[in-house]
């Protein structure tokens, strides 16, 4: 199961990073867009909420 994890962001991140070069020399992706694209990217995985693990339960005293 772990290595399908891998492999999958693997080929995702190979497919992101081609695409994004043909971006590139196109002309269409500029260093100012790029910046922009990144600043809300981060901004909005700062502000989802997180997750909770299926592994991380609380307990509770009785």
């Amino acid at each position: 199961m772990l290595q399908i994890a891998v492999l999958t962001g693997a080929v995702s991140i190979s497919c992101v990073m081609v695409v994004s070069e043909l971006l590139l020399l196109a002309g269409v992706l500029t260093p100012g867009r790029v910046l922009i694209i990144l600043a809300l990217v981060t901004t909005g995985a700062a502000l989802a909420p997180a997750g909770r693990s299926a592994h991380c339960t609380r307990t509770e005293n009785r």
